[in-house]
């Protein structure tokens, strides 16, 4: 992604402030910039490093963030006067596993620790008013709290307690706490955002999600089925109205609702949304996004007039269509990038996860190997997100064969003189397996950080999730015969992360012991390079070492 690429707007006709936060933090942690485009520093903030940083908001004109640095919580607030950086320290603390939720005219602070005693997680929180510099501890509970919404006249607490189950408590203006609805013991809700006059929530019960409307006032519900059955990965209340962002594959779907005769109009079924919407005087503004493009738009709730107010385009060699191929029983959606010149081959590219999927929005990736000349098929495979949970539960249990089915069948699908496999992470693994199941239907296979099977992550001393994997131990793919990498004449680069914290390096070491074993050569028949970097490619650093291999790679 291109600095460019992501603005978080204020919402302001005059535009006086535009603060744009780079969403992967390549380049610096904060830059602040005005409508003269003038780019302003504060080296107080050099030394925070991107992780640190656990969520950014704006409060009218100024910049609230909250990080962490040595053990310690910060508040801080940054504002632009005059042409110079003001920063104030809201907010320091040494209190445990801190988050932060902004209530309008006050700040909520939770922190939780294990008992001593019983060995279970107790959060408690904490109200804070800047203006009187008190924070004052409100109640104790057991679970873990992992959200907080405010209204005018309650509190609703979102906790996962010890069952894994998540409730929704409700704090009064009396103190009173009490949960939402009683006796749920099989029902996990969340809380997707809440005014005075509604509560939007999400609610999964036997493997089922169900999304609704709660009114206040008389507690009566009503399911939101009617205006989608996708997955609501984005709720925003205004007055009477809501916003919903759908996730429905490679494009999310965007309504607005109103909630007083419960009539929806789908705003956009096209690319995909940033989780930001802003509301004022009975206008809504969003960001869009699509492959190619990044506009800022603005919706009028009373008439239904859509404006764009502004655009950003990327100049990428090639067209992309979102396209369902039919296969034998079963429909895949892929994103294929046809080059606008002569096209070099095709490459297959299949992404991590494996719960993620592909979305009609700019990857930097993609933008590179369409520069490089080649067409692109960016493969949904069977258990991605994005389809339903019936899609995404077809691999449980046995990782590693409906989805090469998948990517074998696609690749014979769109054949071309020149296959070349790409698959970071899980994509990564199926690379793997896909060239040893079919060793003549690729030229050229890269892996970045792959892992052999999951029988060998979950022996692997450096793995720590392993209760991921355990579910897949009796996959058949632990069984597979890698004696046939002597049949395989496709050429192997492997990439893999020195300080890799996700999937060892050591699993792509096995993999460089199991063809050194099959007789393959080490840089004539594979090549393994380490990079300095982590799982994923966070920096632009990172991101040009693995383009300068990968080109490389795909040229010689």
């Amino acid at each position: 992604m291109k600095l460019s690429q992501f603005k978080h707007a204020r919402i302001s006709q005059t535009g006086n402030l535009i603060s744009i936060i780079h969403e992967y933090k390549r380049y610096i942690l904060i830059k602040i910039i005005d409508c003269k485009k003038q780019i302003f520093f504060h080296k107080k903030y050099y030394n925070i490093t991107p992780s640190s940083i656990i969520k950014y908001f704006f409060v009218k004109d100024t910049l609230i963030v909250f990080y962490t640095k040595n053990s310690m919580y910060y508040l801080d607030s940054i504002s632009l006067k005059n042409n110079k950086l003001l920063t104030q320290r809201i907010f320091k603390t040494d209190m445990p596993n801190c988050n932060l939720f902004y209530c309008t005219d006050y700040y909520a602070i939770t922190s939780f620790e294990k008992d001593a005693c019983t060995r279970e997680y107790i959060s408690r929180v904490y109200l804070f008013k800047p203006e009187k510099i008190e924070c004052k501890k409100i109640t104790e509970l057991p679970g873990i709290i992992e959200q907080i919404f405010a209204t005018s006249k309650k509190i609703y607490l979102n906790l996962i307690n010890s069952h894994g189950l998540k409730k929704i408590l409700v704090l009064d203006n009396q103190k009173n706490i009490y949960e939402l609805i009683d006796d749920y013991n099989k029902l996990s809700l969340k809380i997707l955002d809440a005014n005075d006059k509604y509560l939007v929530c999400s609610g999964e019960l036997f493997d089922e999600t169900i999304n609704f409307i709660i009114h206040n006032d008389s507690l009566n519900f009503f399911n939101l089925s009617f205006i989608t059955n996708n997955q609501i990965s984005y709720a925003k209340l205004y007055n009477d109205y809501l916003c919903i962002i759908s996730n429905k594959g490679c494009n999310d779907e965007f309504y607005i609702v109103n909630l007083k005769d419960n009539s929806s109009h789908l705003i956009s079924n096209i690319g995909t949304n940033i989780r930001c919407v802003s509301y004022k005087n009975n206008m809504m503004f969003y960001f869009q996004c699509t492959y190619n493009s990044l506009s800022y738009c603005s919706y009028n709730l009373c008439t239904g007039d859509k404006t764009l107010i502004w655009e950003n385009k990327h100049h990428i060699n090639s067209i992309m269509r979102v396209e369902n191929i039919n296969l034998s029983e079963r429909t895949l959606e892929i994103m294929h990038f046809y080059n606008t010149g002569k096209s070099k081959g095709t490459i297959f590219y299949l992404h991590g996860g494996p719960s993620t999927h592909f979305k009609n929005e700019y990857n930097q990736v993609c933008d590179f190997l369409s520069s490089a000349g080649y067409d692109i098929i960016c493969l949904n495979y069977r258990g991605s997100t994005g389809y339903g949970k019936d899609f995404q539960k077809q691999i449980d249990g046995n990782w590693g064969i409906k989805e090469i089915e998948d990517v074998i069948e696609i690749t014979k699908k769109y054949s071309s003189s020149n296959n070349i496999l790409l698959g970071e992470s899980y994509g990564a693994f199926l690379c793997l397996h896909s060239i040893l199941r079919n060793p003549k239907l690729w030229k050229k296979c890269c892996m970045l950080s792959p892992f052999l099977t999951p029988l060998s992550m979950y022996n692997n001393p450096d793995f720590a999730n392993k209760n991921l994997i355990k579910p897949q131990l009796n996959s058949k793919i632990n069984d597979c015969d890698f004696n046939h990498f002597k049949n395989i004449d496709c050429k192997i680069l492997i990439v893999h992360g020195t300080n890799d914290s996700v999937i060892p390096i050591s699993e792509s070491e096995k993999i460089v012991e199991i063809l050194e074993h099959n007789k393959k050569n080490m840089n004539s028949d594979f090549w393994f390079i380490k990079g300095n970097f982590k799982h994923s490619l966070n920096y632009q650093s990172e991101f040009h070492f693995f383009e300068n291999i990968l080109i490389s790679f795909l040229t010689q």
